[in-house]
């Protein structure tokens, strides 16, 4: 098929391709009864370079560009001395002395980094504790050497951190996500802190700030001397029971009404009821008893005194360290969850605990949970929910019940269509 008449005497036009003008021309010969403008075939031809070898089958515009730039000088050396280029920045990098050059990392204190090295420290005391344990034993570790005054934003972030970091809260890109603990799933923050975040971080404060009432006595402020004091008095006891131990102390408010026989109060001042009944094994007399006169005082047992009528004097005179720390932390969650039901401390919270998303490729719905291309297996189901799957995805049905809730609806509205 011809798509344009010959004739012999016709003398093509030439267009002058605009994109070659100051350089080479490039010449298109179209047939002179056919507009400039329509889309027709190229035949490229370089002046002053004679005949284009690929003239000939030059059929597109891209093998038209092609082919111009094969007649770029160099073109053909290019990738050689490209590849050579890199060989011997490669060959210089490998030059470089090391000996003697090499510096150590620096350490940046980070709410992540600062809480990994404690964990560390304390999985390496005591490999065997659970979970939870590891991480009340984090935050007394956290706050067993804090004051009131000399707390931050950045102490709050960190307890919060330690508290429900990567179980309860996350960060990925500047966006808060939370876990659902119903379904097994994170989801992004909608602008309120779910109150199941509230409510973990209450029974966690009580159990922290109770952990420091149980564990009075001589008790060194080191590291190594607290996870002893909180490893002696877990005892052969499950965990629970300890928690439990821990909560009461501090609802309680154990250890306020026993000082030291050093304490000292103040003139005038009411005296509490001395003989508070305390539990087996706690501070005071056993059975609740008062000592009896001539007693020799017990560095391991409290007093009669009131905690607001109690003045420090000297360097060990007043309530234990423990007792102090008890109330810093009572004051410090208090305020984190006020600040936290406010909003103030997510923006913080996104920028110093911000990580990579692990995403993992699977769904969870109301009656179970799967994996995709999992195990070589194309779907696998999970035999529990929790935080460290990873799943961001979920649909609030049940998948393996009889009918499924959405072909049901489907049904109704399709009958009452009819």
């Amino acid at each position: 098929m011809e798509f344009f008449p010959e004739d012999d005497n016709a003398t093509p036009r030439v267009l002058v391709d605009p994109l070659r003008e100051g350089d080479e021309e490039r010449v298109v010969q179209a047939p002179p009864d056919v507009a400039p403008d329509l889309d027709v075939p190229e035949v490229d031809t370089i002046v002053g370079h004679g005949p284009d070898p690929l003239a000939a089958s030059a059929q597109t515009p891209m093998a038209s560009i092609l082919s111009s730039r094969t007649q770029i000088p160099g073109s053909s050396t290019s990738f050689i001395k490209f590849q050579a280029m890199w060989a011997s920045a490669k060959d210089g990098y490998k030059d470089l002395p090391t000996e003697g050059n090499k510096l150590p990392k620096g350490v940046a204190h980070s709410v992540l980094g600062d809480t990994e090295r404690v964990r560390e420290v304390v999985q390496r005391q005591y490999p065997t504790w659970t979970p939870d344990l590891v991480h009340l034993a984090m935050a007394a570790l956290h706050m067993y050497n804090k004051r009131w005054n000399d707390l931050t934003d950045r102490d709050h972030v960190h307890l919060l951190w330690v508290m429900c970091g990567n179980t309860r809260l996350r960060a990925h890109r500047g966006l808060l996500y939370e876990y659902n603990a119903a379904l097994g799933h994170w989801h992004a923050y909608q602008g309120l802190v779910s109150e199941d975040v509230f409510e973990y971080i209450k029974k966690f404060s009580l159990v922290l700030e109770g952990l420091f009432r149980i564990t009075t006595g001589r008790v060194e402020r080191n590291d190594k001397a607290v996870l002893d004091a909180i490893h002696a008095k877990i005892g052969g006891r499950p965990v629970e029971a300890f928690f439990q131990q821990c909560t009461m102390a501090s609802i309680t408010l154990l250890g306020e009404k026993n000082a030291a026989p050093d304490h000292v109060a103040l003139p005038g001042a009411r005296a509490a009821a001395a003989g508070r009944q305390e539990g087996p094994g706690e501070v005071g007399a056993p059975g609740g008893a008062a000592p009896g006169p001539g007693a020799p005082p017990d560095p391991m047992a409290g007093g009669a005194g009131g905690h607001d009528v109690v003045h420090e004097i000297g360097a060990h005179a007043g309530l234990s360290w423990q007792i102090h720390v008890a109330r810093v932390v009572g004051r410090v969650t208090s305020q984190l969850i006020r600040n936290l039901e406010a909003g103030k401390v997510i923006a913080k919270f996104t920028e110093w605990c911000n990580q990579p998303m692990q995403r993992a490729k699977g769904m969870a719905y109301a009656d179970c949970a799967l994996l995709y291309d999992s195990n070589g297996q194309n779907i696998s189901f999970l035999t529990s929910r929790s935080p460290h799957r990873n799943i961001y995805t979920a649909i609030p049905h049940n998948l393996l019940a009889d009918v499924d809730p959405v072909l049901e609806a489907a049904i109704t509205r399709l009958q009452k269509a009819y």
